[in-house]
């Protein structure tokens, strides 16, 4: 970090005279095995490597906290993943932030589903004009081509995802954003952080479409 380092800054949490010193983690992109030596000697008590995945950064909370997780049986989500298993959705996720994507595979995972991902808006428009999916996502703002301007295209041109259910997938919502997403023929938007919910429902809504169009 800029002025003080991690390791310099544990160091002087350590030297601070706390009733009820906090657990440290070190969180970096160099996962080295000297990189973890050196951190918990300088008093950290664990170590992440990023990009950070949930269920390991749960696990850290787990093991250094004393917790004790509970979850919460989705009934919804059980039925919706039974769906899935009895036709897959094909999904495209266009996003050119690593750890949305990987939060983006995670969630999919929990339901059963998986998906293509497109790391720049050029790649994406690539597989859309080559191979068909049920369901789009589009990052507003991606390298070479914005989600709109995606959108747009499928909306004027002739591809194999004319009837794909499109889902922007923004960080900032306003008034204007909402307007130039329905103009480009999105069904919705998905805001980041992501929403489990709102995902789940998403994703029914482009199951039912999908099923519509084969009846």
């Amino acid at each position: 970090m800029p002025s003080l380092s991690g390791l310099e800054t544990c160091k002087r949490i350590q030297q601070l005279d706390l009733q009820l010193p906090p657990k440290i983690i070190m969180v970096t992109a160099n996962a080295f095995a000297e990189d973890r030596e050196q951190s918990l000697a300088a008093g950290c008590d664990d170590f992440l490597a990023k990009p950070v995945i949930l269920n390991q950064l749960l696990e850290v909370f787990e093991s250094q906290l004393g917790l004790d997780w509970l979850y919460q049986h989705r009934a919804e989500t059980d039925a919706l993943h039974k769906r899935f298993i009895s036709k897959p959705l094909r999904i495209l996720v266009a996003e050119d932030n690593e750890i949305c994507r990987l939060l983006m595979e995670q969630n999919l995972k929990e339901l059963g589903l998986s998906a293509t991902f497109a790391e720049d808006g050029q790649q994406a428009l690539q597989l859309i004009l080559h191979s068909v999916f049920d369901c789009i996502i589009l990052d507003y703002k991606m390298p070479h081509k914005t989600g709109i301007e995606i959108a747009h295209y499928i909306k004027n041109h002739e591809t194999p995802n004319s009837q794909s259910y499109l889902v922007l997938m923004s960080a900032l919502i306003n008034d204007e954003i909402k307007a130039d997403t329905m103009n480009a023929g999105f069904k919705n938007i998905l805001t980041k952080p992501l929403d489990f919910d709102c995902f789940v429902e998403f994703l029914e809504a482009a199951y039912v479409q999908s099923i519509s169009k084969i009846e």
